[in-house]
């Protein structure tokens, strides 16, 4: 297809989330500013951190929703979620990941 929203893959949108998040968590979040609720961290940090150009919507990613996102950086070991809570909240950042690492 030609109209060019086809041609981006669901990798290149989590390659841009990702990118997204960890810019905010390296330059925007400080550990004062914890726990963080995973709509603010999205909507206050991460869309804020996209390039010029670039569409960031965690919904016509893979993982649908932002609460499965969050859970996927939880996995890279990027940081901690507070288990019990319906909207996804960021308890910790683990600024010691080489990914994290300026």
């Amino acid at each position: 297809e030609e109209d060019g929203k086809d041609e981006e893959t669901d990798a290149d949108m989590v390659e841009k989330l990702e990118a997204c998040l960890l810019q905010a968590l390296k330059t925007r979040i400080k550990d004062r500013d914890l726990p963080l609720a995973g709509n603010t961290l999205y909507a206050q940090h991460m869309r804020p951190c996209r390039r010029a150009g670039w569409n960031v919507d965690v919904k016509v990613a893979p993982f649908k929703k932002l609460s499965a996102f969050l859970s996927h950086a939880e996995e890279q070991g990027w940081l901690a979620l507070k288990k019990s809570s319906a909207d996804p909240i960021v308890t910790r950042i683990f600024r010691d990941h080489p990914d994290l690492i300026q």
